[in-house]
């Protein structure tokens, strides 16, 4: 049986770095794009961009700087010629866009000619591409790297000709026919490349000085390495190098040495650990040598050299195998295909250098006799109490055999010992405390031992099992439970959490945090079972309540009118006062409340313009504002509204001057923790438009009239709904009046979310409850002319498990988000803003939370409306707010938005600019 070691090397990496395959420059360079396919629109005098890239490469070599990246599409290209040079640390890259040259590259050039350039690299082309040849004439520091490189098909010809003083250029990892290197040229590098010619001797040293020839898979015409001319400090390692000089395309002349190595450069040339053909042979200074005994014995060169049955593969059981120089110049750690150099424990290490089991040849054997998948060593425990016997298990097994002797070497407080067996059981004691290591070996029927793995057990003083857990709230109804504080001197076996809520319980086995999502709001009991590794289970509970609610649809019911003394005394508010206003207890809503959704009206407001801010009960009147009135006007707007612990809000008048108000308040919804209805926002759309016929008739509703609203099945709402929110917009009033939003078939309203004068535009976003026919109806009251109305769905209501995009609701301490009168900038005339609605310093909001957000607009200097949307998302044919020119206006949205910023996007359908405000009440999460 055999098994593979990987070769691991500071050393090796090292030398092999200025090797490796071609990478991206660091951030900040240019990107040059090249495609010539008919859908590109490619032009050569453009700039070269993804959208609009170069047709040619000429034209992108003309342009390129140092560090710039030449991207190359798919297509055959004609011949360029580059002039223009990067730097060392910054070359000039050309590189394929997709394809890999060992795979087959998409990208061919029609021969290429470096003429005086430096620093250039080209990655995964098909250069040359059986048309021209790569020319490098002068210039330094070239690399091709998973290139193919192919000339002319032409008797003599190569694809690769460097000359003209070039120095440095180096070929790495490619597929090449044949190289031509002039006099003048150095350090030029071959390594880790399949050359084969028919045409040509597949490397050709005329003159060439410092050329590195090394792991390379050689074949074709002629000598298959010719060293002439006087070519200087040339060395020539770990070659696989055959020939076939009975091609009809080969020179005549074409010889049959596997290597010619002329008087003038014999003196300058090392040649060791090649396999040369059998009957290729060698001409060493003029005289030929038929082995490499003979050549060695003569010129103490190819010493170490095989003379094998010629073959390009290396296959189970090669001398090749095993058997390289790890330190010839420009050997790399890896082989043509990328594969790692590795060792073969059934061969005898027969290589020199700083790693003895590299092959020869471009092409590492990898042996397919290998350790079997799912091969183990484990321990019946990490840790264990003093005295204790741990059991070990391996069934470790090679695709050769399944039966392999076990050698258990064991280091322990109490010295070492070591068993040689074949059984895949064992025992492991504990007398003393400390740490015990067992390192496995195992030999595979006599072809050696390999190392395959090691463990370590702890000894402790007995403890008992303490189960542990800890949980958190993670947004609106996830819990994070953490496990980790469970102590016990057995290690821990398993872990199991059950969420109480009816769920499959879950393993926890790695003792990290767990996260639970509830499909409802509630208080739950968590239970944690522990099993440790001497069989003892332990368990403990805790309580957990979500943070987020769920919504009860309720009415709608008036529960406020200070001038009937509903809900409070029978008198106005005087500015600065509040009303105290009991939600928890009040008609059928029960205990637990933890906001309440409602319609807020001011009414006869003398004395200066103010605003009405609704808080928990014995908070404070705050900046935030819910509505926003003028001396003597009736204005309406929604609102979901903390609930004090003791289950009350607090209604407050402010104002700049001393007057009064009253008050009224209709509810139609509640959320308390506990199961009820969750909130999936959709995307806005619009439902009804009697001026358009969109959900009704194309006629106005008359007054005293209800319209009766089809909402499941609209806008991607389901049948099932327990509440709807709309954003309600009445226009075209022939008289003053209210809107009264209610469900389907409830009778003539007591309530309403909308007051309006004759002409006025106005809107208002509520939560309407659903009938059990799908429907909600819009009710035209309280006067004598008609109106047109327009519906905007924005998300529903709905019980069941949770879904993706289900969520439930967070009170929070209201905070301004935005006011654009100090910060932010104005809403510009048509024009699209985006703002953040965060507040990261006082509120830890979920990203891509839908918040509760009253939006105010002020300062307006024209008239028009506003559309609010999640940012990143397609603008919606829908309006938030409507106003009017010097009109402050306020209205609730319930407000998607976008990352940990909660960013929005405001669109300002006007002529004129106005000013935004933001007050955050809440949000809805998962």
């Amino acid at each position: 049986m055999r098994s593979r070691v990987l070769a691991v090397s500071t050393a090796t990496v090292l030398a092999a770095a200025s090797l490796a395959p071609l990478e991206a420059q660091a951030d900040g360079q240019n990107t040059i794009y090249v495609s010539n396919s008919a859908a590109s629109g490619c032009t050569d005098s453009g700039s070269g961009t993804a959208d609009a890239p170069y047709c040619t490469l000429q034209a992108a070599a003309d342009v390129a700087n140092p560090g710039d990246i030449v991207r190359v599409g798919p297509g055959t290209y004609a011949a360029p010629t580059l002039t223009r040079s990067g730097t060392a640390s910054a070359p000039i890259q050309f590189v394929a866009v997709q394809g890999s040259a060992q795979t087959g590259t998409n990208v061919h050039v029609q021969g290429l000619t470096l003429d005086g350039a430096s620093d250039i690299e080209f990655d995964d082309l098909a250069l040359g591409n059986a048309v021209g040849t790569v020319t490098v004439s002068g210039g330094s520091n070239v690399t091709f790297a998973h290139d193919i490189i192919q000339g002319p098909p032409v008797t003599g010809s190569s694809g690769l000709h460097v000359t003209g003083a070039a120095s440095d250029v180096t070929v790495q990892d490619s597929r090449l026919d044949s190289v031509l290197i002039d006099a003048g040229s150095t350090g030029t590098m071959l390594t880790t490349n399949i050359i084969a010619s028919d045409y040509a001797s597949p490397v050709s040293l005329v003159g060439a000085q410092s050329t590195d020839v090394t792991s390379n898979q050689i074949s074709g015409c002629g000598s298959a390495i010719s060293v002439t001319g006087a070519s200087g400090g040339t060395n020539i390692e770990n070659n696989n190098v055959s020939l076939d000089a009975s091609q009809s395309s080969c020179p005549s002349s074409a010889g049959g040495y596997g290597m010619v190595v002329d008087s003038g450069s014999a003196a300058g040339t090392v040649s060791d650990y090649n396999d040369v053909y059998s009957s290729a042979g060698y001409e060493w200074g003029g005289n030929v040598y038929g082995t490499a005994s003979s050549l060695d014995a003569a010129t103490g060169q190819g010493r170490h050299d095989f003379n094998t049955v010629q073959s390009t593969t290396v296959a189970d059981g090669s001398p090749m195998i095993d058997s390289a120089d790890s330190d010839a110049p420009g050997e790399q750690s890896t082989d043509y295909y990328g594969n790692p150099r590795v060792s073969d424990p059934t061969v005898a290490h027969t290589g020199a250098g700083s790693y003895d089991y590299y092959d020869r040849g471009a092409v590492e054997f990898q042996d397919p006799h290998t350790t079997l998948t799912g091969s183990t060593f484990t321990a019946s425990a990490g840790q264990a109490p003093i005295g204790a016997t741990v059991a070990l298990h391996t069934n470790y097994a090679d695709t050769w055999s399944d039966s392999p002797t076990y050698e258990y070497s064991f280091y322990g407080p109490n010295g070492s010992s070591t068993v040689t067996t074949t059984a895949t059981d064992m025992s492991l004691a504990l007398p003393t405390a400390g740490t015990y290591t067992v390192d496995l070996a195992v030999n595979y029927n006599g072809y050696g031992y390999v190392s395959v793995s090691s463990l370590t057990v702890y000894a402790v003083a007995a403890a008992p099992l303490t189960p542990s857990l800890a949980v958190k709230a993670d947004q609106s109804t996830m819990v994070d439970a953490d496990p980790s504080g469970i102590t016990d001197a057995w290690s821990i076996a398993s872990v199991s959490l059950d969420f109480g809520d009816g769920t499959p319980a879950v393993s926890d086995d790695d003792g990290e945090v767990v996260s639970h999502i509830y499909a409802a709001s509630g208080t739950y009991t968590i239970t944690e079972t522990v099993t440790d590794s001497g069989g003892n289970t332990a368990k403990t509970t805790t309580k957990f309540t979500t943070v987020g609610s769920d919504y009860t649809a309720y009415g709608p019911t008036r529960i406020l009118d200070t001038r009937h003394g509903i809900g409070a005394a029978q008198a106005k508010v005087s500015t600065g006062g509040h009303v105290v206003l009991k939600i928890a207890g009040n008609g059928s809503i029960p205990a637990g409340v933890t906001a309440v959704a409602l319609n807020l009206t001011v009414t006869d407001a003398t004395g200066a313009n103010g605003y009405v801010s609704a808080e928990p009960d014995g908070t404070a009147a705050t900046k935030s504002s819910n509505i926003n009135y003028l001396k003597g006007q009736t204005v309406t707007n929604y609102a979901i509204v903390p609930v004090a612990a003791d289950g009350k809000i607090d209604v407050y008048d402010v104002s700049t001057a001393a007057g009064s108000v009253d008050l009224i308040a209709d509810v139609s919804g509640y959320f308390r923790q506990s199961a009820g209805s969750r909130y999936t926002a959709v995307t806005p759309g619009r439902i009804l438009d009697t001026r358009h016929g969109t959900g009704a008739p194309s006629a106005k509703v008359a007054p005293n009239h209800g319209l009766s609203v089809a909402v499941s099945g609209k806008d991607a709402i389901p049948a099932g709904v327990k509440a709807v929110a709309l954003h309600v917009t009445v226009t075209d009033a022939s008289a003053n009046g209210w809107i009264a939003a209610e469900p389907d078939g409830a009778g003539t309203p007591s309530t309403s979310i909308l007051n309006f004068l004759k002409g006025q535009t106005v809107s208002n976003t509520v939560i309407v409850p659903v009938a059990k026919d799908g429907k909600v109806e819009l009710y035209n009251g309280g006067g004598s002319g008609s109106v047109d109305l327009i519906a905007d769905v924005a998300g529903y209501f709905a019980p069941g498990p949770v879904g993706e995009y289900s969520e439930a609701y967070v009170p929070i301490t209201p905070y301004r988000a935005l006011d654009t009168r100090k910060a932010g900038g104005m809403l510009q005339a048509d024009h699209t803003n985006s703002y953040f609605l965060s507040a990261y310093e006082t509120q830890n909001i979920p990203m891509d939370a839908t918040l509760v957000t009253n939006l105010t607009l002020t300062e307006e200097t024209a008239n028009g409306y506003i559309t609010a949307y999640q940012s990143y998302t397609s603008q919606p044919s829908v309006s938030s707010l409507n106003y009017l020119k010097d009109q402050t206006v306020s209205g609730l949205d319930i407000l998607a938005t976008n990352g940990t910023q909660q960013q929005v996007s405001v669109y300002n359908q006007s002529a004129g600019k106005a000013d935004l405000i933001s007050d955050v009440f809440g949000y809805f999460s998962y």
